[in-house]
């Protein structure tokens, strides 16, 4: 599952709306449609904060877990895809490891 379908398969999960996700990670509603569709990469602080609103890690988010299998190469690619595109700077790239620090002290 691309990271795309599955922002839209947890918000009908969580019964949540795209209004309510969007003032959450503070962007606008429509920029958080875009996300749900792929029009617009997800930027890293606000991966975190949708994780966490989820109570998964950005692994889970990501769908990079060692019990999913990638059966199409396609889906892996734009995984990465995003992951590199998330903020592309070295500051996420901290940011992101000190997230996943905090989160593994809390497993």
């Amino acid at each position: 599952m691309t990271v795309y379908k599955k922002l839209k398969f947890l918000r009908f999960k969580a019964n949540f709306t795209q209004e309510y996700l969007a003032s959450e990670i503070g962007v606008d509603y429509t920029t958080y449609g875009k996300y749900e569709s792929g029009k617009t990469p997800i930027k890293l602080d606000q991966a975190v904060k949708i994780a966490g609103l989820y109570g998964i890690t950005l692994d889970e988010l990501c769908s990079i877990t060692k019990n999913e299998k990638f059966t199409d190469s396609s889906t892996t690619q734009e995984n990465l895809k995003l992951i590199i595109e998330l903020d592309g700077k070295e500051s996420s790239l901290n940011l992101l490891i000190s997230k996943l620090k905090e989160m593994n002290k809390l497993v």
